[in-house]
């Protein structure tokens, strides 16, 4: 169950905002703009499916809770996110240089067999868990964290704790919905342990 509410709170709640008001029934727009990348021409159709298990998470982590969510929950959520962001900053860079052969046909020829191949070279962004910088598409002033363009120790701060305090927002709104959706229910899983003397 604590596993559930550590896959980015914050990532969840505000994908599924950015996700559900791009849809054309509401604005059409991301207002967030932090699923706005769901609409980049670059973004491969994998990424887009994957980025699924922002909206079936929260709901699958309270209906097998019976809607109960623990304190300990969301302390291992700030733990979880701390080593998700270092890690990430750490391993994984901000964009992979990669060669591309693209397939060209001579001017002049009809004949499709005729093809010259082309390297290009494309960059592949990457800034996982905006380990690196904030995505271009996000313009809320309170989220701007990179605009001074400041020292590695200083953007992980600033990006931290205001990932910690919308993961308590969403943390205590989860606790709010399991309440009032699993009023009168106490089912509580609990694990399974066997008596042996």
């Amino acid at each position: 169950m604590h596993a559930g509410i550590m896959f980015g709170v914050f990532g969840i709640f505000l994908g599924f905002a950015g996700i559900l008001t791009h849809h054309p029934c509401f604005s059409g727009k991301f207002p967030v703009g932090v699923a706005k990348y769901l609409t980049w021409p670059q973004t491969t159709w994998a990424t887009r499916v994957t980025c699924t298990h922002h909206l079936w998470t929260l709901p699958l982590l309270l209906s097998t809770s019976g809607g109960q969510v623990p304190p300990s929950a969301l302390g291992l959520s700030f733990v979880f996110m701390v080593l998700n962001v270092c890690l990430s900053r750490a391993m994984i860079p901000l964009d992979v240089n990669q060669s591309v052969r693209v397939p060209q046909i001579q001017a002049g020829s009809n004949n499709q067999d005729e093809k010259n191949f082309k390297l290009i070279k494309q960059s592949k962004y990457l800034n996982v868990n905006l380990s690196h910088e904030l995505w271009k598409d996000i313009k809320i002033g309170i989220l701007q964290i990179n605009y001074d363009n400041p020292p590695v120790f200083l953007y992980l701060f600033r990006l931290l704790w205001r990932w910690q305090c919308f993961n308590t927002i969403v943390y205590f709104t989860l606790v709010l919905l399991g309440k009032v959706a699993f009023a009168g229910n106490h089912h509580v899983c609990k694990p399974i342990v066997s008596n042996i003397d």
